[in-house]
């Protein structure tokens, strides 16, 4: 093991990723919902980890179903190492849409991409990358990573 800490929250991330992941890094898994099999469930805007533990946090269509987005990722640049890095996706929209209750889909809003990105740069993050995918014609995502200088 290299010794850095990966923090993955509610990534949906399938078990042998997840074995290979956990065979070159301290892994925690997190998801709100749901604890068990090594997912410690927490809630995603008041982890109680210290201050700048993790080396890289991960995300995949996460912060879209959470309720206060800004206090979420202002929590994982609070535990982001200086230097550390965070991957995160979202499925976008052509216009951003905020609603007073989910979705069916548990969806709390719809992000433009500059939207999600603003969101992101504003909690102090210094987006590095940027890649536009589509697996499914019907919904478009954009993924980035981002530095914690």
């Amino acid at each position: 093991k290299t010794g850095e800490e990966v923090l993955a929250m509610s990534t949906g991330i399938d078990l042998p990723l997840l074995g290979f992941m956990r065979s070159h890094f301290d892994i925690y898994y997190i998801d709100p919902y749901e604890g068990g099999n090594g997912i410690v469930q927490m809630d995603h805007c008041n982890m109680l980890w210290k201050a700048e533990r993790f080396d890289l946090i991960i995300q995949n269509h996460v912060i879209e179903h959470v309720k206060n987005d800004v206090k979420m990722v202002k929590e994982i640049f609070r535990v982001l190492k200086k230097g550390g890095l965070y991957l995160s996706c979202v499925p976008l929209s052509d216009s951003f849409i905020m609603r007073g209750q989910p979705d069916k889909e548990g969806h709390w809003r719809e992000y433009t991409k500059r939207a999600y990105l603003s969101l992101i740069e504003q909690s102090g993050f210094t987006i590095q990358g940027i890649e536009d995918k589509s697996t499914d014609p019907s919904i478009m995502t954009t993924g980035f990573y981002a530095v914690k200088e």
